[in-house]
């Protein structure tokens, strides 16, 4: 209880660049996606053709995809408030709640998602890594074991999250037709 009070009051003269943090790491998510699927298109010959999303093909793909995409989205945005705001909070937690029940639905609704090829099937570790993380790094805060929360739950956000967008984002996949093909 000592670090969360301690946090809050470091953090408290901070307050004002919270907004600018969100959307810094909000805006490094996105880069950090659109660049790793513009190298992934140059290294295997694709090239990128960006334009207006087409909402059509999104519209036509399998449901699960669909709210698959829509809550992994959505994870981004929470954890990237949840990386600028104080913990500790009660906010914190409500968030940190809310984030952690839509990382287990995006990995398992990955479950359903049939890929397209072998050479896809790695990207299956982000669910476990995240079916796994996500529990321990709830169950480690609730005992107060503030440091291996906050490992966890980094490693999940950025490995499992921030990363899985990238490849998400490969030549071929849905998100890379989307913007670039």
């Amino acid at each position: 209880m000592t670090d969360s009070v301690e946090m809050r009051d470091a953090s408290s003269a901070e307050a004002v660049h919270r907004p600018a943090k969100i959307v810094r790491w909000v805006l490094i998510g996105l880069m950090t996606s659109i660049s790793g699927a513009l190298v992934f298109g140059y290294q295997i010959g694709s090239f990128a053709h960006p334009h207006a999303i087409r909402v059509g093909l999104f519209a036509a793909t399998p449901l699960v995809i669909q709210v698959h995409t829509g809550f992994a989205f959505t994870a981004v945005l929470l954890g990237a408030v949840q990386l600028t705001l104080p913990k500790g909070t009660r906010f914190h937690r409500a968030n940190g709640r809310l984030w952690a029940l839509i990382m287990l639905t995006v990995a398992g609704l990955s479950l359903f998602i049939r890929p397209l090829g072998s050479q896809q099937q790695f990207l299956y570790i982000f669910t476990i890594i995240t079916l796994l993380g996500v529990p321990v790094g709830v169950i480690a805060a609730a005992l107060g074991r503030v440091k291996l929360h906050r490992n966890i739950m980094l490693f999940v956000f950025w490995v499992c999250l921030v990363a899985g967008a990238v490849f998400a984002f490969m030549p071929g996949r849905l998100l890379w037709r989307l913007v670039f093909g």
